[in-house]
């Protein structure tokens, strides 16, 4: 087992999130995410077990746990996944409607947050009607955020087709001192000379916006809410066509229309969003996982362009942010220090693309996977007082087309939600506008 005791940025965190995990009305204990899939085919519980075994021998993150004790949080990766990681439920006696009975089940999963403390942080479940297998995974965000949870369930599915296969894994396995020596690595950079002047960099980027100059409220409680905008399938592949003449991923599309939406808004085109620099750990705080870094963007949009121009600007900005990585909570803690630990957030708006997902994953051996989009329950909770986009493509199980969902999450108790609604209405809008001939 390797140990050591957390950051001051985690240990706030911990804190923060043991303090009102009692109160289901509040947010913060809600940092999980959940991903929902359908078993098509033969299914061997066991087997199922076994997977998950060893997806936690390969990836140290989802065998990670955190332990309070009187000299501060300690963080651990254990030796092996715990037991408590995988639960069996069987649900043959049930007779009525299995989609209903699932989705009641996971909503309230769903709404069952970690504890954080002395328990595993990583929950595989699966529900065993007559006639559907179901599996949804949950995962605590400190372990794998948006992009990393897409490596784990991909490495359990590929662990699974192993076992029913009765064939090595192609599935590499990760040592835990590679975390731990990449956070290291981070720190040094953060002491050295260049990495003075890459702070030197956000001051100068960041210092006359009037965000930061401004207290951020204190977060309101309630639940947040989701405003879902799906996209024709013409509009999406004519979307796909679009991005790939201008070589540019559709993403940047999704965001240009964000921006653009957002500029209405707040009544002024000087935005400040974060944006995800993918599978980078917080080095000051010595998080060890799949763990996805916001860099901070600021984007000066001129909406007298069309949006495939604000669209590679956005580009240029995010690239140009992202050459002068710092860990997040570096920037907060030393370019806005009246934000540092008042809030967990740098900036009111962010912006999360998660990569094409296939809904079917299929591994042969007889079995495939789909993703159950009629049950699927959000699978991010985040905790915000502001407004978070995330642009998914999937593939539609039923016909095969891919799909583009322009999501935003809000917290209720803080913006109206026909705002929200004038925000997605206009974003898909933006997006319709471009194609229509």
């Amino acid at each position: 087992m390797i140990e050591g005791y957390v950051g001051k940025h985690t240990s706030h965190y911990l804190e923060m999130v043991e303090s009102v995990h009692a109160n289901k009305h509040h947010g913060y204990h809600f940092h999980h995410l959940m991903v929902v899939f359908q078993i098509d085919g033969p299914v061997s519980i066991e087997k199922f077990k076994t997977a998950v075994l060893n997806l936690g021998a390969a990836n140290p993150a989802v065998r990670t746990s955190f332990h309070k004790q009187a000299a501060g949080w300690v963080q651990r990766i254990e030796p092996i996944v715990d037991s408590r990681a995988f639960e069996y439920r069987n649900r043959q006696s049930y007779l009525g409607d299995w989609k209903k009975k699932a989705h009641e089940e996971i909503l309230a999963e769903n709404d069952t947050p970690f504890a954080l403390a002395n328990e595993p942080l990583m929950k595989i479940i699966i529900l065993d009607f007559p006639d559907a297998k179901v599996v949804f995974g949950k995962f605590h965000h400190i372990l794998c955020d948006g992009w990393g949870i897409l490596i784990a369930m991909n490495q359990l599915l590929g662990f699974y087709m192993a076992e029913l296969a009765q064939a090595p894994a192609a599935v590499p396995t990760l040592a835990p001192e590679r975390y731990l020596s990449f956070a290291e690595q981070e720190n040094l950079f953060l002491k050295s000379r260049e990495g003075h002047q890459t702070l030197d960099w956000w001051r100068d980027y960041l210092n006359d916006h009037p965000f930061l100059h401004s207290l951020i409220p204190t977060r309101p409680s309630g639940f947040l809410g989701v405003c879902v905008g799906l996209l024709s399938d013409k509009c999406n592949k004519r979307l796909l066509e679009i991005a790939q003449d201008q070589g540019f991923h559709l993403s940047y599309l999704a965001h240009a229309a964000y921006l653009k939406a957002l500029s209405s808004f707040l009544g002024h085109n000087d935005i400040l969003i974060t944006y995800v620099k993918a599978n980078r750990n917080d080095a000051n705080s010595a998080v060890i996982g799949n763990f996805a870094d916001w860099v901070p963007v600021r984007h000066r949009i001129n909406l007298d362009r069309n949006l495939i121009e604000i669209a590679r600007e956005a580009q240029r900005d995010v690239n140009e942010a992202k050459d002068h990585y710092l860990p997040y909570w570096h920037i907060v803690e030393n370019v806005c220090q009246e934000q540092y630990l008042n809030d967990f957030g740098l900036t009111p708006y962010s912006f999360d693309f998660v990569p094409a997902f296939e809904p079917k994953v299929d591994f042969g051996a007889g079995v495939s996977f789909k993703l159950l989009h009629d049950l699927q329950v959000f699978p991010f909770r985040l905790t915000a007082t502001d407004i978070f986009c995330r642009a998914t493509q999937f593939r539609d199980p039923r016909s095969g087309d891919l799909n583009l969902s322009i999501d935003l999450i809000y917290h209720s108790g803080f913006l109206p939600n026909d705002k929200i609604q004038t925000i997605s209405d206009q974003i898909k809008a933006e997006l319709e506008k471009l194609v229509t001939p």
